[in-house]
């Protein structure tokens, strides 16, 4: 797609809004190196780590599908937080969809990138 992002900065709930210079400086270094950014922000929201860790598992898999649904499986997935990491590496177990799956081959922490 004309215009598109070469990545996703994944940018979830707890980093956005309490470190969101983190992701300030991981657009920085990535701009230094040519790679174009898009940050998820608000219309993918939470990846529903919390969730899992609390035993709510339906609203863990309502958070990661709507995080699916909103970013795609076409561009890398890049994250700045590791809980985030983690949860959005599962969502190929967790969700059991070949969309999923893509998804979560797509993840990767900012420095395994």
């Amino acid at each position: 797609m004309v215009g598109q992002a070469d990545v996703v900065l994944f940018t979830g709930c707890v980093m956005d809004a309490w470190q969101p210079e983190v992701h300030d400086a991981v657009v920085e270094v990535l701009s230094a190196i040519k790679v174009t950014v898009e940050r998820s922000g608000d219309r993918s929201g939470c990846c529903g780590a919390l969730h899992g860790h609390a035993g709510m598992v339906e609203q863990e898999r309502d958070h990661a599908e709507r995080v699916v649904r909103a970013i795609g499986t076409d561009r890398p997935v890049l994250v700045d937080s590791a809980g985030c990491g983690a949860a959005l590496k599962a969502y190929g177990e967790l969700l059991a969809t070949p969309e999923a799956r893509e998804f979560a081959s797509q993840g990767a922490d900012v420095h395994e990138w």
